[in-house]
């Protein structure tokens, strides 16, 4: 589309909200994620899958942001895209190279260049394949992991690559973990590379079990193939050949033909059935075999909110409805059963019912059981959950129609990782002088951990103050913005009132990230010979942390 039509197409509102509106139903259509363009710019998984290598240069350039040491699903999101700029970019970023000069060092191998390959094996991506073995030579590749997965690329030519690499290396020992060639076949389906498999790697066949894994990817044609041609390789002992079917509703064709051929069911194939609401199997084998349901199966039915299935339970296996069934469909939200429940069934609820509802944020649920059940809730505990989870309208529905408020113990954790608007709810219920939930000087220095809003309101609204210690905890969880308002706001903080102390860290080797790192180089004065000795305890306690040694090795030359 021209640039100026699409212009005016994408600032009309009307058109504007519906095409968009209609890529996140097709997205949802197709179990596909999708994301606003501010989520995405902060993915850089998400960047790198979709060939965003601009923004993922400049989101790694971003010191704001978190390093990311898990680079594996960076590097996921390139392959998967078959985006080799990208797949260079990132081995850079991550120095790759250098990372595998501290692991020959260390006699480390943390396999993340084999995951790569097996990741690339599996996508089929040949061209990255070739660069990874041109660029590393001399690194201890595992093949047979890579050869393992590489059916599922349906590649034939990089099954033949990584099988003549594994012949050339014959010596590399295998582990259970490697799993089976033949068995990553089956599952992907193609008769033709089990065939060539068989031919040419005839060593792994034996050890396979391609009828469960025909099993588990609904692959009817590769269980024909199995009972034709490898029969002696299938066991009709093994009950997982059942049980892995029948938690699909959808696949209750197979599951009678898997029954048919011999195949034992596991004992509690039942239950099993009714966990996935599998109910033409929990009436077939009802009808067709002596297996029968627990009273866990009616729990899985209030779970799924299956009213058919509980009644036939009831009326056809002669099951007597429980406490846990009511408890069960109330933490599952389904009031209507609740009712029903409450209506049609004698055993009531306990006090988890209403714990569990409060816990999920349901009103209207904790609401129903007060007026209708007797059982009530657990005092104390559930509330300081309820704080946890920064639900200030199930804390104020409790106050007003119980009196109970959560412990006074929760305020250090609240103030410490959760919601602003339920230490305000704390501030308005603290009983005045008698300070139900024990605010001290303690409390902004927890919060200064990591919540800014909740400093300033403890600022704006209580008189205690905080300790030099609010500064150490936003350097501890690298808050650079909190630890700046402090030094700004607040008298008790000072640079020169933390000097001692994050000294004293130094010389006990504690880590920092990087920014609080950073920020303790640019604001205290430090020896050098404490910080050449703290490099080198960090590059002995974290070999891997490239960016902070970096960091220090550049003031310290920057100093001499």
């Amino acid at each position: 589309m021209d640039k100026k039509e699409f212009t005016l197409v994408f600032n009309n509102i009307v058109l504007n909200k519906l095409i968009f509106k209609y890529v996140v139903d097709i997205s949802s259509i197709n179990g596909r994620l999708h994301y606003k363009w501010d989520r995405v710019t902060n993915l850089p998984e998400v960047l790198a899958a979709h060939g965003y290598i601009d923004q993922l240069k400049t989101y790694f350039s971003d010191r704001t942001k978190p390093i990311n040491y898990n680079s594996y699903p960076v590097f996921t999101g390139a392959i998967r895209a078959d985006d080799m700029n990208t797949f260079e970019y990132l081995l850079e970023h991550f120095q790759i190279e250098r990372r595998n000069k501290v692991e020959i060092t260390l006699n480390e191998d943390y396999g993340l260049l084999n995951s790569l390959l097996t990741c690339c094996s599996m996508y089929g991506r040949m061209n990255m394949i070739n660069y990874l073995f041109d660029r590393f030579p001399t690194y201890n590749w595992n093949y047979i992991s890579a050869f393992t997965i590489s059916p599922h690329s349906g590649d034939l030519e990089v099954i033949k690559l990584l099988l003549g690499k594994l012949k050339e290396h014959s010596d590399q020992p295998r582990s259970e973990i490697d799993g089976n060639v033949f068995n990553e076949a089956a599952y992907y389906g193609d008769i033709g590379i089990i065939k060539w498999l068989a031919e040419n790697r005839s060593e792994d066949l034996a050890s396979s079990d391609m009828f469960y894994s025909g099993v588990a990817a609904n692959h009817q044609h590769i269980l024909d193939y199995v009972l034709a041609e490898h029969n002696n390789l299938f066991d009709q002992s093994k009950p997982q050949y059942i049980s892995s079917t029948i938690k699909y509703p959808n696949r209750f064709t197979l599951f009678k033909f898997i029954y048919g051929v011999g195949c034992i069911c596991p004992d509690n194939v039942m239950d099993l059935a009714a966990m996935s609401s599998n109910f033409d199997a929990m009436k077939w084998l009802h009808s067709n075999t002596t297996h029968r349901c627990t009273s866990k199966s009616l729990n899985f039915a209030a779970q799924a909110n299956r009213f058919d299935i509980i009644t036939w339970l009831k009326e056809s296996c002669n099951l007597n409805y429980t406490v846990e069934m009511m408890d069960t469909a109330v933490g599952a939200g389904h009031i209507e059963l609740v009712k029903w429940l409450n209506v049609n069934s004698t055993e009531g609820c306990s006090v988890a019912a209403m714990n569990r509802a409060a816990i999920n944020s349901n009103l209207e649920m904790v609401n129903w059981l007060k007026e209708n059940r007797t059982e009530g809730h657990s005092h104390g505990q559930i509330l300081d959950v309820v704080a946890s989870a920064g639900d200030v309208a199930m804390l104020q529905w409790f106050q007003e129609n119980t009196g109970d408020l959560p412990s006074e113990k929760i305020l250090k954790r609240v103030a410490y990782f959760g919601n602003p608007k339920v230490v305000e709810f704390f501030h308005q219920n603290n009983d005045g002088v008698k300070n139900r939930f024990g605010f001290s000087e303690r409390t902004m220095d927890d919060a200064s951990f990591n919540k800014l809003e909740i400093v300033r309101f403890l600022h704006e609204n209580r008189s205690e103050g905080c300790t030099k210690q609010a500064l150490i905890q936003a350097l501890n969880n690298e808050k650079i913005d909190i630890l700046g308002w402090l030094l700004a706001n607040r008298t008790e903080c000072t640079i020169e009132s933390i000097e001692f102390d994050i000294i004293k860290k130094i010389e006990a080797f504690t880590q920092f990230k990087y920014l609080s790192l950073d920020w303790i180089l640019r604001n205290i004065s430090i020896p050098i010979d404490k910080l050449v000795l703290y490099l080198q305890q960090m590059i002995k306690r974290l070999p891997y942390c490239f960016e902070l040694h970096d960091l220090l090795n550049e003031y310290i030359d920057s100093k001499k």
